[in-house]
């Protein structure tokens, strides 16, 4: 009851900042329902799969079923008489009922995608606390405020940490499952982050009126210096964890160009999915200049304030 009234209390001292880290939340909470209360898995169907040069039956059914030994079986569900004599090019059939349980219409077994969701959900549940403890530390005055800006931050930082425990533990039948998962991953931290970017430019505004404001009413009497300190914490508050977001979402950069780099440069190069990642990678740099140019605005505001 004490968590839920001080998260009531953060959200309502902070004009929207703080309704990132619930918004963000709930997405992820009701991500998770939807997996847990998926009616029906998707039928099992066979996977076709095209000869990579210098690949053996053997290496295909390694890669499909966990076991070299059914590159027989293989063979005969693709009308080959020769399974020593496969060659680059052609197609083979791997029967449904040799692939892994939950994965033969490709993907995440729905066990491993409620896994994932809920290992995200954890993460970024963490985040928000860390995130709220330090902003509400990090001033002295109207901790609450800050509190809920380190909750928002806080939050995405928790996702990014949540996709590494996801990327590190996660089983991949293939490499477009990876690669998709990748995918997912890259679009979700997008769009939090473009959600982020909206927010902040809309309390950069309202943070623009109030300290202007303020000073004139300090300057006339008409207010404390003290309120004007308090102002300053909770702005520099907010330049603290969007410097520290700026910086996460870089190295979170950098990690999607490595993963794309191996990507296409492996088994997934003629795969259309890769051009959809090297897209989210363009979608997240254009993000984070957009961050950068709204982190700028706080620290003109906070430098303002210091005047």
């Amino acid at each position: 009851m004490t968590s839920r009234n001080n998260t009531a209390r953060y959200q309502n001292s902070w004009p929207r900042g703080s309704a990132v880290g619930l918004r963000v939340l709930i997405t992820v909470v009701v991500a998770v329902i939807t997996v847990a209360c998926a009616s029906t898995p998707p039928p099992r169907t066979d996977v076709v799969h095209t000869v990579a040069p210098g690949e053996s039956l053997k290496d295909i059914s390694l890669q499909y079923t966990g076991n070299p030994d059914n590159d027989k079986a293989i063979a005969a569900r693709s009308g080959i008489l020769k399974p020593s004599k496969v060659k680059a090019g052609e197609k083979v059939t791997i029967p449904a009922n040799l692939l892994p349980p939950d994965t033969s219409a490709g993907g995440l077994s729905p066990a491993a995608q409620a896994d994932a969701e809920r290992t995200m959900a954890e993460a970024m549940a963490a985040g928000a606390a860390i995130g709220a403890v330090g902003g509400g530390v990090s001033c002295k005055k109207d901790r609450a405020a800050c509190a809920g800006v380190g909750a928002g931050v806080g939050a995405l930082t928790g996702l990014l940490a949540g996709v590494a425990m996801v990327m590190a533990k996660q089983a991949f039948v293939s490499d477009e499952d990876h690669l998709n998962q990748e995918i997912a991953f890259a679009q979700k931290y997008n769009q939090e982050l473009q959600a982020h970017n909206i927010q902040l430019a809309g309390d950069i505004k309202q943070l623009t009126a109030e300290s202007n404001r303020l000073r004139q009413q300090v300057k006339r009497r008409q207010a404390q210096a003290g309120q004007l300190t308090a102002q300053k914490q909770k702005v520099s508050a907010l330049l603290a964890a969007n410097k520290k977001l700026l910086a996460d979402s870089r190295n979170e950069l950098a990690r999607q160009g490595m993963s794309y780099a191996s990507f296409a440069n492996g088994k997934t190069a003629a795969n259309p999915n890769t051009g959809k990642l090297k897209t989210e990678i363009a979608v997240l740099k254009t993000n984070i200049e957009k961050l950068d140019g709204e982190t700028r605005k706080v620290a003109a505001i906070n430098d303002h304030l210091s005047v």
